[in-house]
């Protein structure tokens, strides 16, 4: 039996959390892309800060989301969350509908050989390349049942 293609986009949109539950004084995890290491995504630390440290060009993810890098996809930054954080808006967190897709396979496809160097040759700019979004939301990726 095969698996259906699917736009990456239907099955995983882009939501950050719109309403963190948060107390402003106490700090939160603060991720940049200079803490996420190349190829296998670890981070490779965390550090915590206020929010209001956090400057304006972030959005809030937590567990449920896999934070993808447009930046230098070549690099193959792709995060797994662990826990509620403020991130750099070049990771864009991704929201797999937990009724059709898996986050950890997300991860793994986005992680893939295969697909780094489908999306690194759909990139634009030259000193900062960038992943086209629509490009990306409009790439199909194989949908395994959930029970594989």
């Amino acid at each position: 039996m095969s698996w259906s293609l699917v736009k990456i986009g239907d099955v995983a949109p882009s939501k950050p959390i719109k309403n963190p539950d948060i107390i402003d004084e106490k700090p939160v995890w603060l991720l940049n892309l200079d803490k996420v290491e190349s190829q296998s995504g670890v981070v490779t630390e965390k550090v915590y800060d206020l929010v209001k440290s956090a400057g304006s060009s972030t959005h809030w993810f937590d567990e449920r989301h896999v934070l993808y890098s447009k930046l230098r996809p070549y690099l193959n930054k792709v995060v797994l969350p662990d826990e509620q954080g403020l991130a750099t808006t070049e990771l864009v967190p991704l929201c797999p509908d937990g009724e059709r897709l898996d986050r950890r396979y997300l991860t793994y496809y986005l992680r893939s050989k295969y697909f780094v160097n489908w999306i690194s040759d759909q990139v634009a700019g030259a000193k900062m390349p960038r992943v086209s979004m629509n490009i990306f939301w409009n790439h199909k990726i194989p949908l395994p049942p959930l029970d594989e």
